[in-house]
């Protein structure tokens, strides 16, 4: 498999992976009353500013959600505490495409982190860490879509995200280092949801799992 280089000498998770379509789609204004809005909530502040976000969210609703998510998935996730508030904010918003939009974006920044030279990019990452950057912000991406999904009970939908495929294509490709963790951090928060063993659904990513361990993974589709 191909992967492209990083052309910075200064870059970091956010930046390589930014959709700029994303960026560009949102009004300058709503971008930094969004942005404002996302730094400055907590807890007890969000139920006092729903009504604004949703009202800025509805100029533009495709487009400044989307931006909402992104920014969510780069940025916030990987605060692990404040993911739940930032969960409860989704939902607050009341959009049907919620659980669609994320998926898409989440399934659009996994390949685009299959496709980046890991050696290179941590050679040229602003900040630099022990652990490898790509593998701990899918954990982060999983962990914060298995909370908007499994543990509130709602199914992912194939059409959204397949990750049987996610898995199988990996197998293929030799990034399993990014898939696994990514798709168990998604499973493990079916602990506490219908979703959880002996759920057959649950069961058949088990079956998965021992078949890419046991390294005889046939095509899901």
């Amino acid at each position: 498999m191909l992967a492209f280089l990083v052309t910075s000498n200064d870059v970091t998770v956010y930046n390589i992976l930014e959709n700029q379509d994303i960026v560009r789609a949102v009004s300058k204004e709503d971008a930094e009353m969004m942005s404002r809005f996302l730094q400055q909530v907590g807890k007890d502040t969000l139920q006092k500013k729903i009504k604004e976000i949703r009202e800025t969210v509805a100029k533009n609703e495709e487009a400044n959600l989307n931006w909402i998510i992104q920014t969510m998935l780069l940025r916030k996730a990987q605060q692990t505490a404040q993911v739940p508030m930032y969960i409860q904010l989704l939902i607050q918003l009341e959009s049907k495409q919620i659980l669609a939009y994320t998926a898409k974006q989440i399934h659009e920044l996994y390949r685009k982190c299959c496709f980046i030279n890991e050696q290179d990019f941590q050679s040229k990452m602003k900040v630099k860490v022990n652990a490898n950057p790509i593998q701990q912000h899918l954990k982060h991406v999983g962990s914060f879509f298995g909370q908007l999904t499994l543990q509130r009970n709602q199914p992912i939908l194939r059409q959204h995200l397949d990750l049987k495929y996610i898995l199988y294509l990996s197998y293929t490709e030799d990034t399993l280092r990014l898939a696994i963790p990514f798709v168990v951090k998604i499973l493990l928060k079916a602990k506490d949801s219908l979703f959880k063993r002996p759920n057959p659904w649950f069961e058949s990513f088990l079956s998965q799992l021992k078949e890419v361990k046991q390294g005889i993974l046939s095509n899901p589709n």
